[in-house]
């Protein structure tokens, strides 16, 4: 796909000029962050290629750097959340499960869970860890029947997808009529002392450095604020009634990076949840979704 090609993920529109955190390098290409000329979010052009993908998130390069060392009260505090809209008994789908980790509090909050995730090597040793059958997306997509979920999970996975809209309207056949859809995500421009700090170290950085391109791995693919992370999920009304929403902020990825890194993801934590004219401090978001089918062709 060319580059004038690549539309913002969010709405749809397309690329304006090159954004913060501009362009990295990764396996010999340069990809660049675009602004969107509508929504103002901001995606990566062009998108990375299959074999990228597989690389990206291989068990090795992926699940084993970031789902080692995990928080289990991160996991159990989605659980809870979701007992509020949700009883025990009711089937979860967990798409995009990681190592499992969800899977093992939904289990013992009552829930009947299953999980998919990209790697078939990281589904299989979520399966292990959680007792709960998990499928590698390319299993997923060739099941014979379609079963129904009560529940729709994805957490921090909307950002990771090339189509984000398209995945998201497909796995939606997945929900029985009345079931319950959660996202969970983050929010990396949104108001936050971390983003602005980020913002500020990165500037600096690309002046002494004298380069425009950084070295990194593109697997987020867009970056939103609140504002634009809403209007994505507006393009699925009527479908999707929104019961919940909540913005707050975590720290990431500066908690326990250094002294000044810490004590800026200290400050951003003491004002997670804050509203100033009409925005709110924070770089994550959890929204609980009610799912009432409409009339669906092309799938």
């Amino acid at each position: 796909m060319r580059d004038s090609m690549r539309f913002c993920p969010i709405c749809g529109a397309p690329p304006s000029k090159t954004k913060f955190p501009w362009a990295i390098f990764f396996r010999g290409r340069v990809f660049r962050y675009c602004g969107c000329s509508d929504c103002k979010s901001v995606f990566i052009v062009p998108l990375p290629t299959v074999d990228d993908f597989a690389y990206m998130y291989s068990k090795g390069n992926y699940h084993d750097l970031h789902y080692v060392k995990t928080c289990e009260s991160t996991y159990n505090s989605a659980v809870d959340l979701l007992l509020q809209f949700a009883a025990p008994g009711s089937t979860v789908l967990d798409y995009g499960c990681g190592f499992g980790h969800f899977l093992v509090s939904a289990k013992r909050a009552g829930y009947i869970p299953t999980g998919a995730e990209f790697d078939a090597t990281a589904a299989s040793y979520a399966s292990t860890v959680s007792g709960a059958e998990v499928l590698s997306n390319a299993e997923f997509a060739d099941l014979g029947n379609r079963p129904l979920f009560d529940v729709l999970h994805l957490a921090d996975v909307l950002e990771h997808l090339p189509d984000p809209f398209g995945t998201l309207n497909h796995l939606m056949c997945y929900v029985r009529p009345g079931g319950l859809v959660f996202i969970e995500g983050p929010l990396e421009n949104n108001l936050s002392p971390v983003y602005w700090a980020s913002l500020l170290f990165g500037n600096i950085k690309r002046i002494t450095c004298r380069t425009k391109i950084g070295d990194g791995v593109p697997q987020h693919l867009f970056r939103t604020g609140q504002k634009q992370q809403l209007r994505f999920f507006e393009r699925f009304s009527p479908e999707l009634e929104l019961l919940y929403w909540d913005v707050y902020e975590s720290g990431w990825p500066y908690s326990n990076v250094g002294v000044i890194k810490s004590a800026i993801a200290i400050l951003a934590r003491r004002l997670s949840g804050i509203k100033f004219f009409g925005e709110t401090f924070g770089n994550r978001f959890s929204a609980v979704f009610r799912y009432t089918p409409v009339t669906r062709t092309g799938i």
